[in-house]
């Protein structure tokens, strides 16, 4: 009798045993899963962040490039060689915007078919290409225009809508917005480029560099 009752209260301690260990583990697994959900938001959100990121800044350096390439047009060498005026300058920004807006809209970024960038985000002006914080010049007289800005955008307020993410709206963010700029620079002080070996020099050449968040690209004649 007293064996078998032994038996029946090991039977129930373990029994109670199971259960405690059931409740831990369920207090463990409640605790673990905002951890690992925060992993996940990290992993996958940050990544699709900066996919995002270099995919605009790719589009960004495109449309600048493409940008200035106004500066190369006659309006613009009308402007230089000194008998050009507001006409001449309004061709340039207008061909100029229009180059940016045709080649964005052939790059696309995750989750979005292609990338339009805002007017006010394309402005044309002078920069010192010899510094990496130099900010673009609008002010300066339009025959010393160098070097045209593009930011391109993805946020609420721009065409192409701010980054959706995956996991951060479980902990209340459900969208980024990313920015890219990028200055291309025309520099028509160079011709050619004649190197000591005695190689034929290149009649353009171009050449990019980062500066931080900004990437400055410069395009030699």
């Amino acid at each position: 009798m007293k064996r078998q009752t032994m038996i029946h209260l090991e039977a129930i301690t373990q029994v109670g045993n199971n259960k405690k260990r059931r409740a831990t583990t369920i207090i463990i697994v409640a605790v673990m899963i905002p951890v690992l959900l925060g992993f996940a938001a990290l992993t996958i959100d940050v990544g699709a962040m900066y996919s995002v990121r270099a995919d605009l800044q790719i589009s960004a350096d495109a449309a600048a490039m493409a940008a200035v390439s106004a500066y190369a047009r006659d309006p613009m060498l009308q402007i230089r060689l000194g008998y050009g005026g507001d006409g001449e300058l309004a061709a340039t920004i207008s061909n100029g915007t229009a180059e940016a807006n045709r080649v964005a809209a052939t790059n696309n970024s995750f989750g979005a078919h292609s990338t339009s960038i805002n007017p006010a985000d394309i402005s044309f002006g002078w920069i010192d290409a010899t510094s990496s914080t130099s900010a673009i010049d609008t002010s300066v007289v339009s025959e010393n225009f160098n070097a045209v800005q593009v930011t391109v955008r993805r946020s609420a307020s721009s065409n192409n809508g701010a980054l959706s993410l995956f996991f951060a709206p479980i902990f209340g963010r459900l969208s980024k917005d990313i920015t890219a700029t990028a200055v291309a620079i025309l520099d028509d002080r160079f011709s050619g480029f004649n190197t000591a070996s005695g190689v034929s020099a290149h009649h353009s050449h171009r050449h990019s560099f980062g500066f931080g968040a900004r990437s400055v690209l410069v395009c030699w004649r």
